[in-house]
């Protein structure tokens, strides 16, 4: 008959390695997930729908974080004088070819680098992680919007 005193011993040894590792996977070393992503858009005529001629260009920088839904960009350009700037929705499939109505506001003060946040809606989330938004700048001589970006995610 096998001796208790063994048997238990024997128990231990087979389960400390267990219990050591079970303990490791969820100690301090785990990292959260961060809830920060990035997204960006080149800005340009080109990108007009319709296109639109002009050598004005920009870029649209943000980061979002998924916690807060708060947005935060930077909209630098070049070669134009904007009245308006937005990010504009579409209920298409994709933002790339389609126009939609305005989402956000980049405000009234336009001087290059904008820069501003916003909290964001569950809809207005959800169409910018599908790739269905886009920057877009408005001059007079081009109302309907001189330079644009389709908005993607870059990280």
């Amino acid at each position: 008959m096998i001796n208790t005193k063994m048997m238990a011993a024997a128990l231990m040894l087979i389960g400390a390695p267990l219990l050591m590792t079970s303990c490791s996977m969820t100690g301090s070393s785990s990292t959260p997930d961060d809830p920060n992503d990035t997204f960006g858009a080149s800005m340009s005529g080109a990108n007009e729908v319709p296109p639109v001629s002009t050598s004005a260009t920009g870029n649209y920088t943000a980061n979002y974080n998924r916690v807060t839904r708060v947005l935060s960009y930077t909209v630098t350009y070049q070669g134009l004088t904007p009245t308006m700037g937005h990010i504009h929705s579409v209920t298409a499939t994709t933002a790339a070819g389609n126009n939609g109505g305005v989402s956000t506001n980049f405000g009234s003060t336009l001087t290059s680098p904008i820069v501003g946040q916003t909290t964001l809606t569950q809809d207005q989330q959800d169409a910018m992680y599908a790739k269905r938004t886009y920057a877009n700048l408005h001059t007079t001589a081009n109302p309907n919007g001189e330079i644009r970006g389709n908005i993607v995610q870059t990280d």
